[in-house]
């Protein structure tokens, strides 16, 4: 009976086969409020520990903007690697607000940006599900798996990005308005849900640097007056976390070394 039972089953199974490898081929789409709800709820919980845990308090204890961005960075990139690529996207908004708080900025500024990430973010989503398999037939949405490939590829999303970016930043120079701020998150959090992994990874530069000019230009002080705190955040966390985990992973590689050749 058994056997009869699996004969009959496994045209069944050639079927959901096919059926699976069809569904493969196509991207898998993400409901614009499932994004929108697990964004907000990874952005609290990732301001909360990030921003007043992790960096506010070194920042109490050091004196020193730069030593305390910079751990922040570190500690953004320890929950990357324990809760996986999708908090690449959802702390993002995170460690900005975090560098403006750190870096003495007004409060009333961050959360503006905050806003205005999480609004870009809901809305890029929004227009990409109803718009960009129309544009772009090959296109993947953001999930909460790795993108093996990217609609653009790396020195075109950071191209964009920095191009987009800095022009929304001129544009506030000349006019002045503060509304340009969300602009330049629509834009930017746009990309992110369009083209994968490469713009969360290569546009984080530009968009610090962006918003820490235009938070220098609105608390009226110099622009350039943290940007090196900013730069050796972008540039230097990767750098140190990678050293962590290397350490981490080597000394969890030689205790498993040890378990086995005792057992």
């Amino acid at each position: 009976m058994k056997v009869h039972k699996l004969a009959a089953s496994k045209p069944t199974q050639v079927e959901i086969t096919g059926a699976t490898e069809k569904d493969v081929s196509r991207p898998r789409a993400i409901e614009p409020c499932d994004f929108f709800f697990r964004y907000m709820f990874g952005e609290f919980f990732g301001t909360l520990l990030l921003t007043f845990l992790g960096a506010y308090f070194l920042l109490f204890y050091s004196h020193n903007s730069t030593v305390s961005v910079l751990s922040m960075g570190c500690v953004r990139f320890v929950l990357m690697y324990l809760f996986g690529e999708v908090c690449d996207a959802e702390f993002n908004p995170a460690i900005s607000l975090g560098q403006l708080f750190c870096l003495r900025r007004p409060i009333f500024l961050s959360l503006s940006i905050i806003s205005g990430q999480l609004f870009g973010a809901f809305i890029g989503q929004v227009l990409f599900a109803s718009l960009g398999q129309a544009i772009i037939p090959s296109a993947k949405i953001l999930n909460t798996t790795v993108q093996e490939s990217s609609v653009l590829s790396f020195e075109s999303t950071l191209a964009l990005e920095i191009t987009s970016t800095f022009l929304f930043v001129i544009v506030f120079l000349t006019t002045g308005s503060f509304y340009c701020m969300s602009a330049v998150t629509i834009i930017t959090m746009s990309l992110s849900c369009e083209a994968g992994n490469t713009v969360r990874a290569n546009g984080n530069l530009a968009r610090s640097l962006a918003q820490s000019v235009i938070a220098a230009i609105w608390s009226k002080e110099h622009p350039f007056r943290h940007m090196d705190a900013v730069i050796a955040a972008a540039i230097m966390t990767p750098l140190v976390g990678a050293a962590v985990f290397w350490v981490l992973n080597s000394v969890k590689e030689i205790s498993e070394v040890e378990d086995d050749s005792a057992a």
